[in-house]
């Protein structure tokens, strides 16, 4: 029996923009939760590890690109179910590009403005698609890191408690990111591996990702073990995190059980997630 490992990538963005409309539109294909991102073989590690199966799973296949579009889309929809998400109010988070796009595309499609609050540093190509989805940015020193995009956007949400004039969608506490791999990502991954799978990689930004998929995950098969990547310091890569003594820790991260040491194979600290 051959083992089976998921690695759940976020690949540059690669589709184009969608038309604005003010109501919330049908799912598009390849929309989150359409089943329709495939799980592909990587050979890459066939002569390395030629007992092991390895998936890559093609979550550029959302139309914004990244894996993003699930939270991001399920945030947004419950927030204008629950009547947080009001008209006249302005959609306010903080993203290192990917999150940021999708709220961008989000708000254009249902008619809401967007404001990010982003480092200096992020991709060209991701500064453009957020401009060219209509969205406000706002930036942050590149040398303070991603936590200071958080500083900066949590200090604009304490200034608007008067005037409320944002809905500060928070990714980083908001329940409904982890809840979106919950119900799509994960399942997805069971149908597509018939759920056969032993190990699943996944790097660690909001924590959202990894929670979702751990807790679906070990409902089916308490023994999967899910490898986080975790840089020891902010690598100067969209999307990954450190989380250790002094960096902002996000609410839908779920504290790892245990600890297993640098794995060859990723080259950065690594835990495991048990739940």
């Amino acid at each position: 029996m051959r083992v089976r490992c998921g690695i759940t990538e976020e690949p540059k963005n690669c589709h184009a923009v969608g038309p604005t409309h003010r109501t919330i539109p049908e799912p598009l294909p390849g929309a989150p939760g359409d089943r329709q991102h495939p799980a592909g073989p990587v050979s890459i590690f066939g002569d390395e590890l030629p007992g092991v199966e390895v998936l890559a799973k093609t979550e550029c296949l959302n139309p914004g690109g990244s894996l993003k579009d699930r939270p991001v889309l399920s945030m947004v929809l419950a927030a204008l179910a629950d009547g947080q998400l009001q008209p006249g109010k302005t959609i306010l988070d903080s993203s290192s590009g990917n999150a940021g796009i999708a709220y961008a595309m989000v708000g254009r499609i249902i008619g809401y403005p967007v404001e990010i609050v982003i480092p200096n540093n992020a991709s060209t190509e991701r500064k453009k698609r957020l401009l060219t989805h209509g969205a406000q940015l706002i930036y942050t020193d590149a040398l303070k890191g991603y936590d200071e995009a958080l500083r900066e956007v949590h200090r604009r949400h304490d200034t608007d408690a008067d005037t409320q004039h944002y809905f500060f969608c928070d990714q980083y506490s908001n329940e409904n990111n982890w809840r979106a791999h919950y119900e799509t990502t994960a399942v997805e991954i069971l149908e597509q591996t018939g759920g056969r799978l032993t190990h699943i990689v996944a790097g660690v930004g909001t924590g959202g990702t990894v929670t979702g998929l751990g807790r679906r995950l070990k409902e089916h098969d308490p023994t999967i073990r899910l490898i986080c990547v975790l840089p020891e310091v902010f690598p100067g890569i969209e999307g990954l995190k450190p989380l250790g003594p002094g960096d902002i820790v996000p609410r839908s991260w779920t504290r790892p059980s245990s600890t297993s040491g640098s794995q060859s194979q990723v080259r950065t600290r690594t835990r495991c997630v048990a739940g």
